[in-house]
This record gives structure tokens, C-alpha cells and sequence, in this order.
């Protein structure tokens, strides 16, 4: 059973309290879009619940991108407040995501006021650059979570592979000045020691992710939603669920794919899509399937216990907290095994496939939709993997990790930042210097700021353009009568041309026709990279230079007065050295 009893509820409600201590109970998280609703975001959500219940205090900093009606999603508490940056920038490609850029006189004046005791980083944008440098003047200690792998991202858009290193060592030199850094699985920490040598620059801890095993259940399973929702009244007409932002790199490509070929080969099933994005108009043509966009939490469970199987072919997952949902609710998986592998054990509870295999997610799924049998047995198999991965007890293991932080801040480190950097000092770490936020990167910031801007100023307007062209043709085409089969064939034809683009995008990056993507372009960013890395910790070492000199002034001075008075002094007396 992975229901609890009330006594061992009062007893876990005693250890984390245990956990949060009087001493560092402030936490101050910062997330970069609190209120769009994704992985991340819940996340950190699950956390500050369980900050709140311990009798903590959280504040979060975040952008106002989203919804607004998210802020207050599980209404409001005298102990929690949210901090929205007032300058931050939309992400081209993602819609409704922002990135902050700068932290104002005001927003620094109520991250005082609130007198964090530890502060949580999820996002190693340049707002977080300014959190440090707040941090670390006011000696606060500094830890995060890794939540998103953003450099492997730009290997799905032909002609951004060559921002992957410069994102990449910009990363790095973040995480440089984190006590801590937690990665989601050993195979995320094994991926960031090995790619970027993160473990020589901050100390990499393992913390996965928790569901809620109530809500999410097979207990949910409804004949009415998959009647009404979905038009399937069989119960062994098999339910095929996709969960996801529809983006190219979540790969909805290769789920089309594994549709398209069972409808042509008559397969019995039906398709469920849950989520959104710029992809979806590709989606909502293929046949046999039901996009019904995003869900709130209740009827999200229904969806997952409904279905029957779980195909989701993203490689960029860092935990996978989808597919985590599903094997709560009941259903057998099929995912890409070396991103959410951990949560699948072949041929136990599904399978795990090889990136961009589009054969291997075929069979896999082919074999669950057309053996009901099996179904059933990895369906028992899923939810018991998921016990494991009970929420309470993982979020209460972020709380022992700030108590963690906070301690060795102040035993190991002596409450102070350059001790804990003295730690690190060796010849892979501090790569830019010894300061987060070079003055020279001041300018880098506004170029990139002011890049993004046009390109997302000139994506509306194709954005806008693009409408009206779809419009138009629909207007001409209102009196031509076509047929079933024509309407099918087409829709064929489209998936075919998104699958052609996104093989190009990810299977055949190496012929690429994008200077973005050529190994010149690749070895021009390297070259840049090295170089801002050298500027940067030139102006390091101006900068100590600088701050030895006027200690060494300080410490010339008489003891007891003040630079003005001995000044005045010097001047009455002349003899005075």
C-alpha cells in the first residue's frame, strides 16, 4: 500500500519540521516563469507546500510571464510571497516563456525586507547572475537544482548549434559560485561531470522528483471520459496518451510517426494528446487522435488512468515528470531510455528506446496496443515502480538539503563565500574569474537583449502574416467539396513533410545547410567563448589587484578615523606621513 495512517502522518509532520530548523526556514527560490505551468514550476510549487507546512517561510522571484491567475494557484499564505523582476525579455521559439535580465534597486530592497536565509536557484539566467552577486555580498548562502538541460535543446533548431558552448560554458560559469548543485538522476550527474566537469566546480548532489500517488492512480479510470472525450466505448480498444508541451524537442515527430503507421496497418486503437504548442496544428491531423490541450490536475489524472499506454519519445528530459505521472496512473511506458530509463524497466513495465529510433518506439508500441495481456501486467508493474517516488518523502529531502547547505555554510566555509571558493580553486574551475557578473558581460546582456527583442518583434509579425495567408485560403476553399479520402491524404502528406523537417533537424545535423550549424560557425564560438573568458578574468584580477591596493591604504591609516579627518590633518600638518 502507498497510502500512509494518520499516526505516521503526524510523525513525518515531526520530522520535517526536524528538517527545517527556526535557523534557516526563509527560503527564497528563483524560478524564471512561476506562473506558466510546466515541470519546473510544479516542482517548485511541491516545494514551497512543503516549506509552508513545516512552518517555514518562502518567497519566489520569477518573471511575469504566464498566467497571472497561476500566482495564487493554491491560494495565498501569510508566510509566502512572490517577487516579479521587473525587466525580462520573451523567448523566441517557446511561447509565453520570459528570461529575466537585471535585478532593480526595488526588487533588491524587498528581497532584503524578506531576509532570506538560503537562497534556491532553478535557472542560471542573468538574473540569477545578480542574485549571486546580492548573495554573496550579504553572505547568504547559494545552492541549486537542475531542471532543464537548455544547451542540448538548440541541437532540434538547424542553425543554433553554435550557442550550445557558449550557453553551455556560461552554465558553468554560473553553477561556479553554487555551495551546491542537484541533479535530477546519476545519469544527469554523470551526463554534466563528464560534458561540462561540473563536479569541478561545485559540489553535485542527486535529488529526483515525487508524485502524489493518490492523485495520480489507476483508481481514476473512466469510461465516461474515454466515451464522452474520446469516442471509445471498447474497454480493449487501447488508448495511446502523449503528455507535453508540442515543441520539436519533445519529438512529437516520432509519436506521429508510430500513429500514422498503425492507422495504415489498421490497428485497433485510438490516440490521446494532452498539452500545447506551436507543433499541435501538425498533431490535430493525425488520424484517430484527440487533442484536448492543457488539463488541470484532477482531470489530468483522469486522462493518465484512462489510456492504456504512454508513448513519449523526448530526449531532453532531465527526470521526466510526465511519464512519472503515467506509471503512477496505471500505464505501461514507452520512452527514449537514456532520459527517462530510470523510470522504465524493460520488458517489467515497458520499454525503453534508443533516441530517434522511430522502428524501436513502432514495435514497442505496437506490441502494448495489440496484447492486452501484457498491458495489464506492466499497467501493475508502472504503479508499483512509482511507489519509490512518493512525494512527501522526496520534497522532504529538499529540506534536509537546505539544512545541509546552510550548516556547511556557516561550519565548513565560515560564512563567507571566498572561503567556500578557496575550496574550488583549481585549473578547471573559475573559468571567467572569480566574479559573477563581469562588467564586460554588462554589454553581452544588452546585445543578446536587444537580439531577442527583434527576433521575437519579427517572428510576430510572420506569426501575423502567416494567420492572415491560412485565412485567405480557407476562405477560397469554403465552396470546393472535398473528399474523405482527400482530406486524409493530405493530412498524410503534411505529417510526412513536419517528420522530413525534423529529420533534418535532429537525425542529419552533420549535413546541415545552416552556417549556424557548420563547424566553422562551431569553432567561431569556442574561439569567442575563450576569448570573454580570458577578458573576464583579466578584469578579475584588475579588480583583486584594485581591492589589495586599498586594503593596504585601509590598513595605513591611523586606526579610529575616518578618511575625511586625516585628510584635514595632512593638510594642517604637512609633517604627518
Amino acid at each position: 500500500m502507498c497510502m500512509k495512517g494518520k499516526a505516521e502522518q503526524n510523525s513525518s509532520l515531526t520530522q520535517t519540521e526536524k528538517l527545517l530548523p527556526p535557523r534557516c526556514n526563509r527560503i527564497l527560490i528563483y524560478t524564471t516563469c512561476y506562473n506558466v505551468i510546466d515541470g519546473v514550476t510544479l516542482t517548485v510549487r511541491k516545494i514551497e507546500q512543503e516549506i509552508l507546512s513545516s512552518g517555514g517561510h518562502v518567497a519566489i522571484l520569477t518573471t511575469r510571464s504566464g498566467n497571472d491567475a497561476n500566482t495564487h494557484r493554491h491560494g495565498t499564505h501569510p508566510n509566502r510571497q512572490v517577487i516579479f523582476v521587473d525587466n525580462s525579455i520573451p523567448i523566441p521559439f517557446q511561447d509565453t516563456y520570459e528570461i529575466g535580465f537585471s535585478l532593480s534597486a526595488k526588487i533588491k530592497e524587498e528581497i532584503k525586507d524578506f531576509r532570506p536565509s538560503i537562497i534556491h536557484m532553478t535557472v542560471p539566467d542573468c538574473t540569477a547572475l545578480y542574485l549571486m552577486e546580492h548573495a554573496r555580498a550579504e553572505e547568504i548562502p547559494l545552492m541549486g537544482t537542475h531542471h532543464s538541460n537548455l544547451p542540448e535543446y538548440l541541437d532540434h533548431y538547424p542553425g543554433l548549434r553554435w550557442l550550445q558552448h557558449i550557453l553551455g560554458q556560461y552554465f558553468r560559469h554560473s553553477y561556479n559560485y553554487l555551495q551546491a548543485l542537484y541533479c535530477t538522476t546519476p545519469y544527469m550527474r554523470t551526463y554534466l561531470t563528464d560534458t561540462y566537469k561540473l563536479h569541478r566546480v561545485t559540489q553535485l548532489g542527486i535529488w529526483g522528483r515525487g508524485i502524489d500517488l493518490d492523485r495520480f492512480s489507476p483508481v481514476h479510470r473512466c469510461a465516461e471520459f474515454r466515451a464522452a472525450r474520446l469516442g471509445v466505448t471498447d474497454p480493449d480498444t487501447a488508448v495511446i496518451c502523449f503528455c507535453g508541451r508540442l515543441v520539436i524537442e519533445k519529438r512529437p515527430d516520432i509519436f506521429a510517426r508510430v500513429i500514422q503507421r498503425l492507422h495504415k496497418e489498421n490497428v485497433s486503437f485510438r490516440a490521446l494528446v494532452i498539452g500545447a504548442g506551436p507543433r499541435q496544428d501538425v498533431v490535430k491531423r493525425l488520424p484517430n487522435t484527440t487533442c484536448i490541450g492543457w488539463l488541470d490536475a484532477d482531470e489530468l489524472a483522469v486522462a493518465y488512468a484512462s489510456a492504456d499506454v504512454f508513448l513519449f519519445p523526448s530526449a531532453v528530459e532531465t527526470f521526466g515528470n510526465v511519464t512519472l505521472e503515467a506509471a503512477a496512473s496505471g500505464l505501461p511506458l514507452v520512452v527514449e531510455e537514456a532520459c527517462s530509463g530510470h523510470l522504465v524497466t524493460h520488458n517489467y513495465n515497458g520499454y525503453g528506446c534508443a533516441a530517434d529510433d522511430v522502428e524501436a518506439f513502432y514495435q514497442a508500441t505496437l506490441s502494448l496496443v495489440t496484447n492486452a495481456s501484457k498491458r495489464k501486467e506492466y499497467a501493475l508493474n508502472s504503479r508499483r515502480a512509482s511507489c519509490q517516488y512518493e512525494q512527501k518523502m522526496i520534497v522532504r529531502q529538499m529540506l534536509a538539503n537546505y539544512t545541509k547547505v546552510y550548516d556547511d555554510f556557516y561550519s565548513k566555509y565560515e560564512g563567507r563565500h571566498c572561503k567556500r571558493d578557496d575550496a574550488y580553486k583549481n585549473a578547471e574551475s573559475f573559468c571567467g574569474g572569480m566574479h559573477p557578473r563581469p562588467s564586460s558581460l554588462s554589454m553581452i546582456e544588452f546585445v543578446f537583449c536587444k537580439t531577442f527583442t527583434l527576433i521575437w518583434f519579427l517572428l510576430g509579425i510572420v506569426g501575423w502574416w502567416k494567420d492572415q495567408l491560412q485565412c485567405c485560403c480557407r476562405n477560397q476553399n469554403a465552396s470546393n467539396v472535398t473528399t474523405d479520402a482527400a482530406v486524409e491524404e493530405e493530412q498524410l502528406v503534411r505529417i510526412e513533410e513536419y517528420s522530413d523537417t525534423t529529420d533534418m533537424m535532429n537525425g542529419q545535423r552533420g549535413k546541415s545547410k545552416h552556417l549556424g550549424d557548420s563547424e566553422c560557425a562551431l569553432y567561431a564560438a569556442k574561439v569567442f567563448v575563450q576569448t570573454i573568458l580570458f577578458v573576464w578574468r583579466l578584469e578579475s584580477r584588475v579588480w583583486m589587484a584594485l581591492a589589495h591596493f586599498l586594503s593596504f591604504v585601509k590598513e595605513k591609516l591611523p586606526v579610529g578615523r575616518t578618511r575625511d579627518a586625516n585628510r584635514m590633518q595632512m593638510q594642517e600638518d604637512p609633517k604627518i606621513v
